[in-house]
């Protein structure tokens, strides 16, 4: 059985075959849009502060971060073969360029 005490198993989340007498595998077979898209991420960080402190402290403090993601590779489940099994595809309009 793909779920046991409410967790699917990983046959069941990324089906690549039917499989007699689970029906949730075989519908995930079916009719599942299965991806994988792998992330580059950039984070750059800037930051400023200063304080004055005469008897009382003032002080002032600026930073400034930006991230980046960009897909650097990506696939997807095909639909199945002779053979009954679903290949990954290549997804090249999901990657950055």
């Amino acid at each position: 059985m793909a779920v046991e005490g409410g967790v699917i198993s990983p046959e069941t989340a990324f089906p690549e075959t039917l499989v007699p007498n689970d029906t949730l595998q075989n519908l995930m077979y079916t009719n599942a849009t299965v991806s994988n898209v792998q992330y580059d991420n950039v984070t750059d960080r800037t930051g400023f502060a200063a304080e004055v402190k005469v008897g009382v402290a003032f002080g002032v403090d600026f930073s400034l971060e930006t991230a980046e993601s960009r897909a650097t590779r990506a696939s997807y489940l095909g639909t199945s073969g002779p053979d009954g099994i679903r290949y990954p595809i290549d997804f090249r309009e999901c990657v950055a360029r």
